[in-house]
Parts: C-alpha cells; sequence; structure tokens
C-alpha cells in the first residue's frame, strides 16, 4: 500500500538528495525592494535599543521570528548576514533584562523534567 494517495506529492519519509529537493523559494526583485526596507528598519530598531524594546518575551519572540521568516526569503547570503546581524543584537537586548528567562519544563504540577 502506498503512504500517498496522490501520486505527485513526494514521500516524505525518503531521503533527498540536492537534486531532487524542492527549490528554496527566494522574493522576486520587487518583494525584495518592498521587503529591504522593513528588514533594515527592524535591524536598525535592535541596533539603536538601549533597553528591551518589547513588552514582553512572547513579543520578542514574534519580531524575531518576522525577522528571520523574510530574511530567509532573501538571496542566501543577504538574508543569512541579516540573520546573523539581527541574533548578535538580539543577544546583547537578552543580555540587559534584570532576570533572564529560563523556561521551566515539566510534565505535571510538583514534577520537573
Amino acid at each position: 500500500m502506498s503512504r500517498s494517495s496522490h501520486r505527485d506529492q513526494p514521500d516524505m519519509f525518503a531521503s533527498l538528495d540536492d537534486e531532487s529537493r524542492p527549490a528554496r523559494y527566494v522574493y522576486e526583485d520587487y518583494m525584495l525592494e518592498i521587503r529591504r526596507p522593513q528588514l533594515q528598519a527592524q535591524l536598525k530598531q535592535v541596533r539603536e535599543a538601549k533597553i528591551f524594546p518589547w513588552k514582553n518575551l512572547t513579543d520578542a519572540l514574534l519580531a524575531e521570528e518576522t525577522f528571520n521568516g523574510m530574511a530567509f526569503n532573501f538571496p542566501p547570503e543577504e538574508g543569512r548576514a541579516a540573520m546573523i546581524a539581527y541574533a548578535k543584537e538580539i543577544s546583547r537586548l537578552y543580555a540587559l533584562i534584570e532576570e533572564p528567562w529560563t523556561p521551566m519544563i515539566y510534565s505535571c504540577p510538583g514534577r520537573w523534567l
């Protein structure tokens, strides 16, 4: 029995070589011109921040995911450089938090993993 009823759908458990791997999506030129200033503005915001600019860590993680999501769709060299620069700045900002955030992972109250 086949894993998939759709013949066009690749087997998600099959190993992929570089030739069969789907091509990475990169913004078209007109989208790069729209997204580049947005990316640069977000990077400028974190570079110029003297204090943690978000009201909570959820907002910070959302901003980081938004930035990385946009940067991922840029040409690989440009996107990678932007993500590295943002990660460097966001790490600096996380270090400014008075009480470092450390998630507590537990399965049920009183039983810590």
